[in-house]
């Protein structure tokens, strides 16, 4: 039997004959799923097929070749063949006259210039130029007088550029009607590729290059949300960029306080017992008050036991300051209750509270805000020995020329006051007037690195900057000097001013315009949409917060910085930001792609099973590969951030990308269970392995 098999159905592992393979291959046709057993084996039929067109081919050139030399077969056929040997010997009269040019540097055979080539004026063919610049040959070159014996040929000046035919001849003021016809057809084609080439490339160059802008934006934390955007911004005139947050780094903290008539510097090592004497005890009480009953943050534990201070920057600062005086926030909450909040807006300027008193009955105001509109507000104040005493004319002015003094040192200023409002009195609105200053704060907001180089490099560019803000006109202009925004010649102006001119004054004023204080949405707004509609300037408007939206919308680009930044998208925007938002995603994508490919190799190991865990642990070498791509991707992962431009992932990360992963073995199986179409000659009866017998015997084979 064994000899009967070697005999008749011996495969050699290569170049076996097809004679063997289509014995093989009748043998072992009856098992389930042909099409998958045999779907990496040489396709017999085909091969076949094949040889029978190969032979076909060869016939037919040899009828080919019987009637080239006189036989009357396919008379088409010998006149196609004679054109084709007639071409070939032209080649290669060609190629030998250039072979002999290239390597003797001589010119002794020369081309025959064709009579399009003599009438456009030039004395050198396209295919020999051709072959001048593919060559790289030197004396090829010199054979036609160097660069200048060259151009000569081309009627190209080395300095003057393309020669025309009419500057040659020294006819450049003679023209006539075929000229003018020959202009035209020139023009002509130069409309039809234009025609014909833009449309096709332009969208793709312009996409590519808008997308490699904004992948190099990414890499300086830029997102950009629009392709256009980068092309605008390239195109920007003006910049009006708000102050906190944009300029400065908007971590503030108190630097300077004016209480009781006194001027205080605070340092953060200062103790607060020194503090709390400099100050009487009835208004150090009530500044303690008026700093924690009048705020929207909150200050809280954190999982380190450390103080954190949920909030904004200007809240944060002033419950810091609080804090180092020795208050504590939760104590002095507790002692009021709060009866009514009108939290801080844009307009007013100013945030205030209404608390009970329940010690001695009644209610008090405390209001914070912009200092110039607090003390507008104020007709009394704290004097040295913490008492309340009316504000007179000359107390009026020393407070404005400390406000003054706190806003040319770059300090933000806020006033504090109070007012006690009888038991008796409505409770149901926060009064306006009649209050009584508490303290001057000055605080301190840094200027961001590298921001005085860049303002610099936008003016070089031609870019105006502008800034915009709702601070003190002189903390605005101390700023804008800082930061080389202000000029001796530029102009800084109030948002109540600017928003009570006439548009004829506000055309004169706007192009010396360089600092906006105390601006309200409305005169951002209002200025954006002079410079685009009047001046046709291409602006940029930068902010963080929600007040800058409506400038943010009618900007030809806005920028919001950091996710704190304003969310209403106008037509292009880009968002600054400084967090690591895209870095995790990212992290998370690679993460979860390696997890679907750990997964899709234990898929793999055996394709037929469903249960691909079944003698997992039997090779160590599959073990080893599993557990080294695992822990080389958590090391990657969480310890190579900088080589490998990841960041770590949170356990919960962690665990979605190993559960995406391993959904991969759920759609294996389903797949698994698919039922593949057989043979109609295939057995239904099942094996115990999957595979159906062969048949034996002889005569079944």
């Amino acid at each position: 039997m064994e000899d009967y098999l070697r005999r008749n159905f011996a495969v050699e592992s290569k170049r076996t004959s097809e004679e063997a393979l289509m014995r093989w291959r009748s043998a072992v046709r009856v098992v389930k799923n042909p099409r998958r057993r045999f779907r990496m084996v040489a396709d017999l039929a085909k091969r076949a097929e094949a040889e029978r067109k190969r032979v076909k081919l060869q016939d037919w050139k040899s009828v080919s070749s019987l009637n080239y030399f006189g036989l009357n077969i396919f008379g088409q056929e010998k006149l196609r063949i004679a054109l084709y040997v007639q071409k070939a010997a032209l080649h290669f009269i060609e190629g030998m006259i250039l072979n002999s040019l290239m390597t003797t540097g001589s010119r002794e055979v020369e081309f025959k210039l064709s009579h399009n080539v003599q009438r456009a004026g030039f004395r050198i063919e396209p295919d020999e130029l051709g072959n001048i610049v593919r060559s790289h040959g030197k004396k090829t070159l010199e054979s036609h007088g160097g660069i200048g014996g060259l151009a000569k040929e081309v009627s190209v000046s080395l300095n003057d550029g393309v020669v025309s035919k009419k500057v040659m001849h020294n006819e450049i003021k003679v023209w006539s009607s075929s000229d003018a016809l020959k202009l035209l057809d020139y023009f002509a084609i130069a409309v039809t590729i234009i025609v014909v080439a833009v449309p096709e490339g332009l969208p793709l160059a312009v996409t590519l290059s808008l997308a490699f802008a904004m992948k190099k934006l990414m890499s300086d934390k830029a997102l950009v949300r629009h392709l256009s955007a980068c092309e605008t911004m390239g195109s920007a005139s003006c910049i009006c960029t708000d102050k906190t947050g944009t300029l400065t780094t908007n971590h503030m903290v108190v630097d300077k306080i004016w209480v009781c008539n006194e001027t205080k510097t605070i340092k953060s090592n200062d103790n607060k017992d020194i503090l709390k004497s400099a100050i009487p005890e009835a208004g150090f009480n009530t500044l303690l008050q008026s700093i924690f009953q009048n705020t929207g943050s909150e200050v809280v534990k954190g999982k380190d036991g450390k103080t954190n201070i949920l909030g904004t920057p200007t809240e944060t600062a002033l419950l810091e300051f609080g804090l180092l005086l020795g208050g504590d926030f939760k104590v002095d909450r507790q002692e009021s209750a709060i009866v009514k909040v009108e939290p801080f807006n844009s307009v007013k300027k100013k945030m205030s509270v209404l608390v009970s008193l329940p010690n001695k009955g009644g209610f008090r105001a405390f209001c914070k805000g912009a200092s110039e509109i607090i003390l507008e507000m104020c007709d009394k104040i704290v004097n040295a020995k913490g008492e309340a005493v009316t504000l007179s004319k000359e107390q009026r002015k020393i407070t404005t020329d400390v406000i003054n003094s706190f806003a040319c040192e770059a300090l933000r200023t806020l006033c504090l006051a109070y007012r006690d409002i009888d038991s008796k009195s409505n409770a149901d609105s926060i009064p306006d007037d009649k209050y009584t200053l508490i303290a001057v704060v000055g605080i301190k907001d840094p200027v961001r690195l590298g921001v005085k180089e860049a303002v610099q490099t936008c003016l070089a560019a031609g870019i105006t900057v502008r800034m915009v803000t709702g601070d003190n006109i002189n903390t605005a202009k101390a700023i804008a000097k800082e930061c080389g925004i202000l000029t001796d010649d530029g102009l800084a102006i109030e948002g109540t001013d600017f928003r009570s001119k006439s548009p004829q004054e506000m055309k004169e004023l706007i192009p010396k315009l360089q600092v906006m204080a105390r601006s309200s949405p409305t005169d951002k707004h209002t200025l954006v949409t002079q410079l685009r509609n009047v001046y046709r300037e291409v602006v940029a408007v930068t902010g963080d917060g929600t007040n800058d939206a409506p400038a943010l919308h009618e900007a030809d680009i806005g920028l919001a910085m950091g996710i704190a930044g304003t969310e209403f998208c106008g037509k292009r925007i880009l968002k600054l930001s400084g967090e690591n938002a895209t870095a995790i995603l990212n992290t998370f994508i690679f993460n979860t792609f390696v997890f679907c490919q750990v997964f899709n190799e234990i898929n793999s190991r055996d394709i037929e099973k469903i249960n691909v865990f079944r003698g997992i642990f039997d090779s160590w070498v599959f073990m080893g590969v599993m557990v080294s791509t695992v822990v080389f991707q958590i090391v990657i992962v969480e310890f190579l951030g900088t080589f490998a431009g990841t960041v770590p992932l949170s356990w919960d990360l962690w665990l979605g990308s190993v559960l995406i992963g391993a959904v991969g073995l759920l759609v294996a199986v389903f797949l698994k269970c698919l039922p593949v179409e057989t043979g109609q000659e295939a057995v239904t009866a099942e094996h115990h392995d999957g595979y159906e017998p062969l048949p034996t015997g002889p005569d079944r084979a």
